[in-house]
């Protein structure tokens, strides 16, 4: 089905997309009703072809209803956040590379938690010293934007962070790459890494649109 003429209707404290007043749904079959404006006008441009996003505004927002519809679901995909910090890009390193960026990184989040965290170097896994448990009042919503970055950066810390306005977009996107971008110093940066910073910003801007304080998008 063609969708051309899709509006953005206000329901209580929702945003609704509808299509000849009935609200249209999402693959599994929750309405698209959307927590603000923003996010909710960004899916009718996707769905109605304005925007080039490869379908991603629609696969993370019917996510966040999945999530929102499903509670043990919404504890699963909680606790794998926990387990990307097990194996987080910060902390599984080269040893022969220079990490101080990582290193203000894990301050910055030391700071925010109180977690320190133990770095891994080459095949010697560290343990660390506990599970997380950051995420058990956060919204469904806000997990989704959390479980985006996490998954595209391959960093919870990096997510975390990104998601408590604690790093900006290009903080973020260099320590996802940071071990691309040392070497491309060194031999000249290719078009695969100049498109993966392109695909890491793209995911991190559409998560600021999921975020219950949506705020100011970078």
């Amino acid at each position: 089905m063609k969708f051309d003429k899709l509006q953005v209707v206000k329901n209580a404290e929702r945003f609704c997309i509808t299509f000849k007043s009935s609200t249209v749904k999402s693959l599994l079959g929750h309405p698209y009703c959307i927590p603000n404006q923003p996010l909710a006008q960004l899916l009718v441009d996707e769905i109605q072809g304005e925007i080039e996003s490869g379908g991603l505004v629609r696969k993370w927002a019917s996510r966040a209803l999945q999530l929102e519809n499903d509670h043990d679901h919404l504890k699963s995909v909680q606790d794998d956040m926990d387990r990307f910090y097990h194996t987080d890009t910060l902390l599984v390193r080269d040893s022969s590379l220079d990490y101080s960026e990582w290193d203000k990184g894990l301050k910055i989040f030391q700071d925010a938690t109180g977690i320190q965290s133990k770095i891994s170097t080459g095949f010697n896994q560290s343990k660390q010293p506990q599970n997380l448990y950051l995420l058990g009042n956060c919204e469904p919503w806000d997990v989704a934007s959390l479980e985006m970055v996490a998954k595209n950066t391959k960093s919870f810390i990096i997510a975390y962070l990104f998601w408590k306005k604690l790093i900006d977009c290009d903080t973020a996107i260099r320590w996802a790459l940071l071990e691309s971008i040392i070497q491309s110093a060194k031999w000249g940066e290719t078009d695969e890494l100049n498109l993966e910073k392109c695909r890491l910003r793209m995911s991190l801007i559409l998560s600021q649109f999921f975020q219950k304080d949506i705020g100011d998008l970078e």
